[in-house]
């Protein structure tokens, strides 16, 4: 009973979240559900944009879902595919075959962006991995070399589409990237993009940014009080 009351004042001890001032924006790091978040949600996709048929767990599949049943009979797929081409019309890419019963398709440059929206919404996605696609996904389907490079990109892309907003991402770097690192080291790799960002090009939105953790998988490896002491003051 004792180890349970201790591990239990432990763990209500370790924050749900914090606010980091940097310059004149706000950073927040939470613990939550990026799809239930106000503002844009960001989610990373791979260089092969148009994958449909990617990892059931990633949420660009969610994403595709959410579109798919919003709409009956199958149209809400082609209306995902629709809108992502037009989000991509302005975007340049190169054509790649990688297998022959796929036909030639489309691929897109590090950290290229789209904007969709679905009812009230909205979602900025970027390209960041090889593929998504599960039979196709290597061990180095990223690296830290282009994860900064797509980053980089992502932010100044994201600085022009915010409006003001808030804008909410994920863990990037994190699922079927391949990156090395510990859910901990990838956070702070998050955060040196961020203020390399605002340091380089200025404020990206007056609203929040927000770096969300999905509680079930990043509890126990991240402890918001260490990145308080870093961070903060």
């Amino acid at each position: 009973i004792s180890v349970s009351i201790v591990l239990g004042l432990i763990r209500n001890a370790i924050p749900n979240e914090i606010r980091i001032k940097y310059g004149n924006s706000t950073i927040r790091i939470k613990f939550g559900d990026l799809f239930l978040t106000g503002g844009f949600k960001v989610i990373p996709v791979s260089r092969f944009f148009l994958e449909t048929q990617v990892v059931k767990a990633s949420l660009q599949n969610i994403l595709i879902n959410k579109f798919i049943d919003s709409e009956e009979h199958g149209v809400g797929l082609s209306l995902y595919l629709q809108d992502l081409g037009k989000a991509l019309d302005a975007s340049r890419f190169d054509y790649i075959l990688r297998r022959n019963d796929l036909g030639r398709e489309k691929y897109y440059p590090l950290g290229a962006t789209a904007q969709l929206k679905l009812r009230n919404d909205e979602y900025i996605l970027f390209a960041l991995t090889q593929t998504e696609i599960e039979e196709f996904i290597e061990i180095d389907n990223c690296d830290a070399t282009n994860m900064w490079i797509a980053l980089e990109e992502f932010w100044k892309n994201a600085r022009r589409m915010s409006r003001g907003r808030n804008i909410n991402i994920p863990l990037i770097g994190s699922g079927v990237t391949g990156i090395r690192m510990k859910a901990k080291q990838i956070l702070e790799f998050n955060l040196l993009a961020i203020a390399n960002a605002l340091e380089t090009g200025g404020r990206i939105t007056t609203g929040d940014i927000s770096i969300i953790l999905y509680p079930p998988k990043y509890l126990e490896e991240v402890n918001l009080n260490d990145f308080s002491s870093m961070w903060i003051g």
